[in-house]
């Protein structure tokens, strides 16, 4: 085992050089000393000043786990389920949730504020190199730390947003002694008020949701969010009578499900568990058929949250999406994402950021606890061909608590060829069930080389019907320009996914209340 943790070591290392460093070294400012965090210049003496401080050892990498996931580097995350799987050991994360809602502003900073910030601290330009320095800088001297205060003001500089940005969606109704509903109708997310629940002046009611996983409790591999974050306000509004709150859940075969509410009254609380069967008074839960029903007599923040006893038969709802861009050099970068149903609106905007077309509607999959392959190839290699390997794999613990992101580089073997068909398929091993294929056609027609112009993008999918996943068929007519970029600059670009704007969403949210 120890020389399984050395090399361990040592791989994860690799994945934080350069500018990722500094990202390291953000992160372990609460697990070494100062002067361990100014005089290191490398990951490699990080990682073992973690060793010898007794914070990370063969028994125990949960650090380096927790490191990976927010950083949202998949290769590091594999490598360290790869090794915490064969040694059999898991225990709980130990990044601060300060940590890291501190870290996606500053990952989501522009770093033209970065002057903004150097000019209020008074800092030394010549010191400062990016945000991260910044930072460092401001801790060692104390003016930055956990603190609400300081955090909004440190926020303030980097970015504002307007509080339509803070949540995924929001509807707002004002409600009397006759009640009144709340519902929103993309996601079947409905709040019931019933008559005389409230007394005296009419009371402006919101319901909102937020797709990201705002601090959950997570415990174990099988354990994952299988609904969005749920929040009713104004907080700690209490009624005379219960009122009713219902939205899906993303868990197939329920019974093979242990499910767990979590709830908090305000934003800065740690969740509560309450566990299905319950013989509390002020909340209560039950499941139907893919359905939450919760009666409360306060508002409060909601989440569902789901534990695999049955690996063999439960099954999860996530979508699968397709994307793609062409690159330089006659290469079309191709990529497959899996999510959440409550995720896909803040992916789409992720991609479309970053350049990256929808190939294909995304489709439903109900995928088990057990790992994916995702395969991708050329319909005619003698036109294209998949760089590197055209097969990559999802763990099944990242399946289940991420949004597993796999890129695929396709080049063009003929330089006449202004045509590119693919497939991509998703399957899953099982016992039970025969692999499970999700298939999309993407055709992207491009000018002979030298002729500037512009990309059309057509797709359809299909799906077989018996095999408990569903799929639709479309077509759409985009345009993805010709652009000269670095492939690998563009790959960690798009890994921005399923942990961002925490903090953002969270800190302004509390500054709009």
């Amino acid at each position: 085992m120890e020389t399984n943790f050395q090399q361990l070591k040592l791989s994860f290392s690799g994945h934080y050089r350069g500018d990722k460093y500094k990202w390291l070294r953000f992160f372990l400012f609460d697990h070494v000393t100062v002067e361990d965090i100014t005089h290191s210049f490398n990951s490699d003496f990080l990682i073992d000043k973690l060793e010898q401080e007794g914070i990370i050892s063969p028994q125990n990498v949960s650090l380096l786990l927790d490191i990976a996931l927010v950083t949202q580097l998949t290769d590091a995350v594999d490598l360290v389920i790869q090794y915490m799987n064969v040694n059999g050991q898991y225990t709980d994360k130990e990044i601060s949730k300060y940590r890291k809602q501190l870290f996606e502003v500053l990952r989501e900073s522009e770093q033209t504020n970065l002057s903004r910030v150097i000019a209020h601290y008074g800092m030394k330009s010549t010191e400062i190199k990016d945000i991260w320095d910044a930072v460092l800088m401001l801790e060692i001297c104390g003016d930055l730390e956990d603190d609400n205060d300081k955090i909004k003001h440190f926020e303030s500089l980097l970015k504002i947003s307007s509080k339509e940005a803070l949540t995924d969606q929001i509807v707002e109704v004002i409600v009397d002694s006759t009640g009144g509903t709340l519902h929103l109708k993309d996601e079947d997310i409905k709040l019931e008020i019933h008559s005389e629940a409230i007394e005296g002046e009419e009371v402006k009611v919101t319901l909102e949701i937020f797709s990201e996983e705002i601090d959950i409790p997570i415990s174990h591999p099988r354990e994952s969010i299988i609904s969005p974050i749920i929040k009713c306000g104004p907080e700690g509004t209490t009624f005379n009578k219960p009122i009713s709150l219902s939205f899906p859940h993303d868990a197939v075969n329920e019974e093979n499900w242990e499910f767990t509410l979590l709830v908090k009254d305000h934003i800065q609380d740690e969740w509560k568990q309450i566990a299905l069967t319950n013989d509390r008074k002020d909340v209560h839960f039950t499941l139907n058929k893919g359905l939450c029903c919760i009666t409360l007599n306060h508002f409060s923040w909601y989440a569902l949250k789901g534990h695999v006893r049955n690996a063999v038969h439960a099954k999860k709802r996530m979508l699968s999406g397709v994307f793609g861009k062409m690159l330089a050099n006659d290469e079309y970068q191709l990529q497959t994402r899996l999510c959440k149903p409550s995720d896909v609106k803040k992916i789409k905007e992720d991609h479309r950021e970053t350049g990256e077309q929808l190939l294909r509607p995304p489709v439903d999959v109900l995928v088990m606890y057990k790992k994916m392959k995702i395969t991708v190839a050329a319909v005619s290699e003698q036109e294209w061909n998949v760089q590197d390997e055209n097969v990559q794999t999802v763990t099944a613990e990242y399946l289940w608590r991420g949004t597993p992101l796999k890129t695929f580089l396709l080049r063009r073997s003929n330089s006449l060829e202004n045509v590119l068909k693919a497939t991509v398929s998703l399957s899953q091993e099982s016992n039970r069930i025969d692999p499970v294929p999700v298939y999309c056609d993407v055709e992207t027609t491009r000018p002979n080389p030298g002729v500037p112009s512009s990309t059309d993008v057509s797709s359809g999918a299909g799906v077989s019907s018996d095999t408990g996943v569903s799929s639709g068929t479309g077509a759409s007519d985009q345009c993805i320009r010709q652009e000269t970029r670095n492939p690998l600059t563009e790959k960690f670009n798009v890994l921005n996914d399923d942990l961002s704007e925490v903090f953002t969403k969270n800190k302004r949210k509390s500054l709009s209340m």
